[in-house]
Order: structure tokens, then C-alpha cells, then sequence
């Protein structure tokens, strides 16, 4: 019975996590979605029309990509909450649900890196760095704004 109640609790922490409910106290943080920067910051490298309309099309055939990846995501996490408030809870349901949730997330993220690739090839290297540079400002994005991890878009560290 322990062993249970232990694993229930620690797939119910997990769920929070997964869903925003264990967020710190404060204001919310503030969330740009990344095609937004992106849109916004390319056009401020100041690009020629053809290029600037290749680039619209990247991110819009991503946009609605990740729309539908966004919308599978929320479903998955309703079935997950639905699996936990059984009355006994299934660890082989939970568990396949909990792949399915990172499945997801994985490929949203994927999404993310393929449209950032396709927009830097479009780029000349001094437009990539600008870019680079202009994304990589600001507050970083990770566990509630740590800013303990490596953003994705800078190159990572040399080794020790």
C-alpha cells in the first residue's frame, strides 16, 4: 500500500509540473511563443522581400504544425488527469500516458529547432549572428524563468 501511495504522489507531482499547476508565487511570467520572437526579431534584420517571404512561409507552415502538437498536448494531459482520479489508478496506463506526453512535448520542441534551422539557412552569417544575438536577450526560458540552463539557440559551452 506504501509503494503506492508513493508512486501516486509522484506521478501527481509530475502531472503538476507538466500542466503549470506547481507554479512559484508571484506575477505569471511573462511568455512570448517562439514563432512570435522570431517573426518579430527576422524583421528587424531588415531582408529582402523574397527572402522575407520564405521566411513568412517557414513559420507559418510551423505555426500550424505546432498548433495541432499544442492541441494533442492538451488532450494527453485531460486523459492523464482523467487515468489519476480512478479509484486505482493503472501504473501501465499511467506510465504509457506519461510517454505519450513526452512524445509530444519532444516533437514540439523538434518543431521549434526545424523552423529556427530552416529560417538561419536563409540567413547570410552576419544576419545569423544579429538574430542570434536579438534571441538570446531577455529573460531566459526554462523551469519558471531559472535561467540555469543553456538557451538552445547559443552555441554550447567548450569543455572543461
Amino acid at each position: 500500500m506504501r509503494k503506492t501511495g508513493i508512486f501516486v504522489l509522484a506521478v501527481v507531482f509530475t502531472l503538476c509540473e507538466w500542466s503549470g499547476w506547481a507554479q512559484p508565487p508571484g506575477p505569471p511570467a511573462r511568455h512570448t511563443p517562439h514563432g512570435l520572437r522570431l517573426e518579430r526579431f527576422v524583421e528587424e534584420l531588415g531582408l529582402d522581400a523574397q527572402t522575407l517571404a520564405q521566411v513568412d512561409a517557414i513559420i507559418d507552415a510551423s505555426r500550424t504544425k505546432k498548433r495541432t502538437l499544442r492541441r494533442q498536448l492538451r488532450e494527453a494531459r485531460r486523459q492523464m488527469r482523467s487515468l489519476l482520479e480512478a479509484e486505482e489508478p493503472q501504473e501501465a496506463e499511467l506510465l504509457e500516458q506519461a510517454d505519450r506526453i513526452g512524445s509530444l512535448r519532444t516533437e514540439l520542441r523538434k518543431e521549434q529547432l526545424k523552423t529556427m534551422l530552416r529560417v538561419r539557412a536563409l540567413l547570410s552569417p552576419e544576419q545569423r549572428a544579429a538574430l542570434l544575438e536579438r534571441l538570446n536577450k531577455g529573460p531566459r526560458r526554462g523551469r519558471r524563468g531559472s535561467g540555469s540552463h543553456q538557451d538552445f539557440h547559443s552555441p554550447p559551452p567548450p569543455d572543461a
